[in-house]
């Protein structure tokens, strides 16, 4: 009876030990996450449809967006100079001023799509960490045969992933939908304010990502309109118009 009991147990007792060491990867999760983050700034911008222009809680979203991308994109940029600049341009419509944030994020969409799409196909939830990244590092492999820079696409994908995920970001996102709630410029450009006085950690990581992307070549970006939409536009993050 003992030799019994202990046959049923012990394969049970192996297999939760090799499920201990080779646990279900959780980058396909994560991967999700940073496609509904990027999702969920670009429909709170202001967009080029009926009345929107109006729409005063997506005028304050994109005005504090607009502030702050503008603020992390240059070293040398006082607050000041960034209200300055920001100013001058809310005699424009909500859709008009959030046009160039919504172009970029279509742009970054565009350069990490490949990315995303094969940590979904090879990352799959019943995937373990192991295989997720043997698969991966071949996928990389292959894919970098038909374009080199490959790599530096998927190293922006994990470097947004990092960055937008982040409690810190998260907590700036919320403060965000919370102050365009109340759909005021004053408030929207005090944010950006507080935000460069309280929140320096999440906007020089911002600014750090950038930093370490500007001259970056992506060349891979093989989805439908973007194919021909590179050939016309830098390689690199300096195309931001922001």
């Amino acid at each position: 009876m003992f030799r019994l009991v202990l046959l049923a147990v012990c394969p049970f007792g192996v297999m939760a030990y090799m499920f201990e060491l080779n646990p279900t990867n959780n980058l396909w999760e994560r991967n999700d996450q940073l496609l509904i983050t990027l999702d969920f700034i670009y429909e709170r911008l202001a967009g080029p449809i009926t009345n929107d222009g109006c729409n005063s809680h997506r005028r304050s979203f994109s005005i504090m967006a607009r502030s702050i991308i503008q603020y992390v994109r240059k070293t040398d940029i006082t607050t000041k100079r960034v209200l300055k600049k920001i100013k001058k341009q809310l005699n424009q419509p909500a859709d008009v001023i959030a046009a160039d944030v919504r172009r970029d994020l279509n742009m970054i969409r565009a350069i990490i799509d490949q990315p995303m799409n094969d940590i979904k196909k090879y990352c799959q939830p019943n995937t373990t960490s192991v295989e997720c990244e043997e698969k991966l590092l071949y996928n990389t492999a292959v894919q970098s045969l038909k374009c080199p820079f490959y790599i530096n696409h998927f190293k922006l994908r994990e470097d947004l992933e990092n960055l937008l995920l982040a409690e810190d970001f998260q907590n700036l996102l919320e403060e965000a939908m919370s102050t365009s709630v109340e759909g005021n410029d004053k408030n929207a450009l005090n944010f950006f304010v507080q935000s460069v006085l309280n929140r320096k950690n999440v906007l020089e990581k911002m600014r750090m990502l950038y930093k370490k992307h500007k001259h970056d070549v992506f060349p891979c970006m093989y989805t439908g309109m973007f194919k021909d939409w590179q050939k016309r536009i830098c390689s690199n993050l300096d195309v931001l118009s922001l």
